[in-house]
């Protein structure tokens, strides 16, 4: 009972201003120690891992920037793909209507060479 007492005697803005400061120092301390490190040229596991990263993330990027080139040309080279299909489409269209209109004539003109010969 006596240790739940003290608890409540306990200042808690000491403690909290107190936890502050030492996280605040560490942060410091371990800065100047990255500082010193990089001044001396050493690398470290935590350097190394963030450079691989950077030249990762640079390379991606890299990678994109072409993908996104080639997607462009593929995207303008379908494009005049896809004109010709049309243009080709439509000769062939073309060349299905003269041929219908065609034998039509012809059946036309064998229905009444039929109709002369009747006679």
């Amino acid at each position: 009972m006596n240790e739940i007492l003290e608890l409540t005697k306990v200042d808690f803005s000491f403690v909290f201003i107190t936890v502050i400061s030492s996280l605040v120092g560490i942060k410091a301390v371990i800065t100047l120690l990255e500082w010193v490190i990089d001044k001396m040229g050493l690398e470290t596991k935590w350097m190394r891992k963030k450079r691989e990263e950077h030249e990762l993330l640079v390379q991606t990027s890299q990678n994109l920037s072409e993908l996104q080139e080639k997607h462009k040309h593929d995207v303008e080279e379908s494009d005049t793909h896809d004109e010709d299909i049309k243009e080709k489409l439509s000769d062939f269209m073309a060349e299905i209507r003269t041929s219908v209109s065609d034998t039509q004539a012809e059946i036309k003109q064998f229905a009444e060479n039929r109709i002369h010969d009747r006679e």
